[in-house]
């Protein structure tokens, strides 16, 4: 369903936005002059890239851009361009989200409290005075214990271990979810990898290498990569093996460049100049 905005009483993107939609009337008719009227006037959403405008001045829905004389390769870069700003974005708000996420945990930790440390505190600020009736003998150890491969670890006298009930739970809860942290990213790590076609992914999987390029085995795939290496160019945004196997898809599925663009996460455009350089 279509919205429609007002022009903004801002100057400067008012002036934007008028901009542009004389830019579109003067390709429409030369020969006309437009000015907006005062009142009344509103522009349809389909004029923004995702159907609505942004009040983000970095977003390209910032002002309108998308009109009837646009041709529709470059209606296809500017949406490509918005996907890759909300991209960003979003990669963006994970950061502070995350940022946000380490601060309420040191928070916490800071405030846990701990009745050990109070008392390390008051030792510390107040020694007692030793008379000479009183003997400080040193602490008896069993040498069994002492005969291991590696010294045992002395604690800090001047910070003993917290033996508190609130101290020892908080410990396990922190040790329980490391522990949890560790094994979820272990399992991301492996389903990415499962899902991103790299050699490792393809390696004893014959079935997935026909299906995608129409080659019998996976050693055929790599004998002919090891062949063609030399003339592919190594790309920021795509390596050299994802390279060869964008071309054998293509030419295997007969695949879109807007599909393989979406598929391997970069502009539909670089996808046809890896082919045609293929």
């Amino acid at each position: 369903m279509s919205s429609f905005y007002r022009i903004p009483k801002d100057a400067a993107r008012r002036e934007m936005w008028l901009s542009a939609i004389k830019r579109a009337r003067s390709q429409q008719n030369n020969s006309e002059r437009w000015d907006p009227p005062a009142v009344g006037f509103r522009l349809c959403s389909e004029h923004f890239i995702s159907g609505r405008k942004s009040d983000n001045p970095l977003s390209p829905d910032f002002v309108p851009s998308l009109f009837s004389y646009l041709p529709s390769p470059e209606k296809r870069r500017r949406k490509a361009r918005l996907e890759v700003f909300n991209r960003r974005q979003k990669a963006k708000l994970q950061k502070i989200e995350q940022a946000k996420l380490c601060a309420e945990a040191t928070r916490l930790r800071a405030s846990t409290d701990c009745p050990q440390n109070n008392a390390a505190t008051e030792d510390q600020t107040t020694e007692p005075s030793i008379t000479e009736d009183q003997v400080i003998e040193p602490p008896i150890t069993d040498p069994l214990e002492d005969s291991g491969d590696e010294d045992p670890v002395q604690p800090d006298p001047a910070t003993p271990p917290c033996t508190s009930e609130t101290c020892s739970k908080r410990i396990e809860s922190l040790e329980l979810e490391c522990q949890a942290l560790r094994t979820e990213n272990m399992l991301l790590r492996d389903k990415i990898s499962r899902k991103t076609l790299t050699e490792i992914s393809l390696q004893n999987d014959d079935k997935k290498v026909n299906v995608l390029t129409g080659l019998a085995t996976y050693t055929c795939l790599m004998t002919i990569f090891q062949y063609l290496t030399p003339f592919l160019k190594l790309k920021a945004s795509i390596t050299c093996f994802q390279q060869y196997m964008l071309t054998l898809m293509k030419l295997r599925m007969n695949l879109t460049f807007d599909f393989l663009g979406f598929y391997f996460g970069i502009d539909p455009t670089t996808v046809s100049r890896h082919f045609k350089h293929c």
